[in-house]
This record gives C-alpha cells, structure tokens and sequence, in this order.
C-alpha cells in the first residue's frame, strides 16, 4: 500500500512539469515551422522559377521575420528539452507523466501525417509529370526534417537515448541550426544595412511625392516652383519634406520651363528593378531577394528611380500634352 502510494505522489504532474513540457513542444513546432520556411526560401533563392520571380524581389521581410522566430524559439526549446531530460535521468519515473506522453504521442501523430501528405504529394506530382527540381528539394526537406523529429522521440518515448547520444544530436542539431540562421543573415544583410535601406526607401517617397506636387503646381500655374518652399500649401497642409535621416532639405533645380531636377543623399545604390517575366534569364543561385517595398508612399524602385550611392539626381521633363489641364481636370 505505501509503495503504490509513494508512485502516485512521484507520477504526479505538477505545474512546473506541465508547463515545461508544454513550453518545450510549443517551441519545438515553432521552430520547426521557422526552420523549414527558411530552407524553403533558400531553395526559391537557389532554383528560381519564371513565375514567381515578381515575387522573390521582395522576400527580404520574409526571411528576417522567420530568422527572428527561429533565433527566440529554438534556444528556449532547448533550454526547456534540456531541462526536462536533466530531471527525467534524476527522477527516471518522471519519463512516465501524463502530459509527457500525452505530447510526445501528438506529437508523433502530427509528424506521421505530415510524412505521409508529403509522399502523397511526391507522388501525385510525379504522376502528372509536374516534378520540378525544387519542388523535389522541398519534399525531401520536409520528409527528412519530420522524419528526424518523428525518429527522435519515438526512441526518448521508448527511452532508449543514452547520454551522450543525447548529447551528440543536440550539438548536430544547435549546428545546422546556427548554419541556417548565419546563411539567412548573409542573404538579408545585417540590420545597419536594413536601416540604411529604410531611408533610401524614404527618401524615395518623399522624391516621389515632391515630383507629383511640382507637376501639380505646374499644371495650375503654368510654371515650375521657384524653390520647394513655394510648394507649401496652408490649406492642405503639404510641406516639402526634408532628408529623414540628416534633416537637410532635398535639392531641387530648373533646368528648363519644362524640366527640373531632385536629388538627394543616398546611404546605398539601389537594386535593379525586377525584371519582366517574359524576357528573363534564369541562373540558379542568383536571384536576389529585395526589401519589401513602402507601398503606402509609392516607392517602389522602378528604372526612373535607381540611384548610386551618395549624391543622385533625377531629370525630369514636363509633357504638356500628357499633362494637359484638361486631362487631369479635379486632380
């Protein structure tokens, strides 16, 4: 009788036990997902296809929110793995609580399901003769990847790891890990870089917002400003913004009745633009991934917007005939 009862007090989950093993499977599906993202995003960046390419211009944001999710999740994970493990040698009873087979089992489940809608979706696309590299890459990827995780625990659950096992595939695993985080960076660039490219986005759509008022002005008053300080509307509120980063106004020139110049301080030269789909060459392993444009100021980088590094000014030529006022009549 005082056996049975001392196992039941020892099986018990406490909270500390249900929240950990909660807290380590939780970031186990995190970071999963973050991981296996991120190796999907490098295989797009290795084997680009014709009709996705509008779309890898700006995977940037992407690939940086998924390294964040990866980088908090993975290290508490292991912390809570860790922890868990350490208290399951010293109490070899706890690997028989409730919660810690209950997860391992869903666990288990979810991966199995997973293994087996990845198969199936080889096989189909195998069968309709739509087997692309990449796809290819990305199955087996996924399948490798889940079927480690499923591998895994179904021996911690039979708890057949030893120590330094144990041991051996934490430290494989914290490497490819770190390998893929450190790949993510370079593709990204780091966040100094980011920052710099912030402002170049800015800057582009306070220039973009400045051309379409100086037309605006000229289609009114049949000439250009004199200065951007003539463009200040106290009825509307607009003002000729000035360089976010340095605070100085943006230089601005006439150069005929017809034509002006905007420049501006660039922190970096700006990416091509992206290519038209219908006359592109494709070279895997050179696709390059773009910051997400500021769509709500309008800045996205088209080929009368590209700049160097520095000082770059752009001409511009008023058409009077595609400005006509009585075209844009109530603009």
């Amino acid at each position: 009788m005082s056996m049975v009862s001392t196992n039941t007090v020892t099986l018990k989950t406490t909270p500390k036990d249900f929240f950990m093993h909660l807290l380590m499977m939780i970031t186990l599906y995190m970071s999963t997902i973050s991981f296996i993202t991120l190796i999907f995003e490098y295989i797009d960046h290795g084997f680009p296809d014709l009709l996705d390419q509008v779309f890898l211009q700006y995977k940037t944001q992407d690939l940086r929110w998924y390294i964040a999710m990866l980088t908090i999740n993975f290290p508490v994970y292991l912390y809570a793995m860790i922890a868990i493990t350490k208290q399951c040698r010293l109490f070899p009873e706890k690997n028989n609580l409730h919660i810690r087979k209950c997860l391992i089992y869903f666990t288990l489940f979810l991966a199995a399901l997973i293994i087996m809608g990845d198969l199936g979706a080889l096989l189909y696309y195998f069968l309709s003769g739509e087997l692309t590299l990449r796809f290819l890459f990305k199955v087996l990827v996924l399948l490798i990847f889940i079927a480690v995780i499923f591998y895994y625990y179904l021996r911690d659950l039979k708890q057949k790891w030893t120590a330094s096992q144990s041991n051996t595939a934490l430290c494989l695993t914290c490497l490819i890990v770190i390998a893929t985080l450190g790949y993510g960076v370079f593709l990204t660039g780091s966040p100094f870089k980011a920052r710099d490219m912030n402002f170049d986005k800015r800057r582009l759509g306070d220039l973009n917002i400045i051309q379409q008022q100086i037309i605006n002005y000229w289609v009114r008053k049949n000439t250009l400003p004199k200065t951007l300080e003539n463009l200040t509307d106290a009825i509307s509120g607009f003002k000729a913004m000035r360089d976010p980063q340095t605070g100085a106004g943006y230089m601005y020139e006439i150069l005929t009745p017809l034509s002006f110049k905007l420049c501006a301080n660039f922190s970096l030269a700006s990416l091509p633009p992206p290519p038209p789909i219908n006359n592109i060459m494709v070279v895997p392993g050179v696709t390059t991934f773009y910051p997400a444009p500021n769509r709500a100021a309008g800045t996205l980088e088209n080929w009368n917007w590209q700049h160097t590094a520095g000082n770059s000014c752009f001409v511009r030529t008023i058409d009077p005939q595609l400005y006509n006022k009585k075209l844009i009549r109530g603009s």
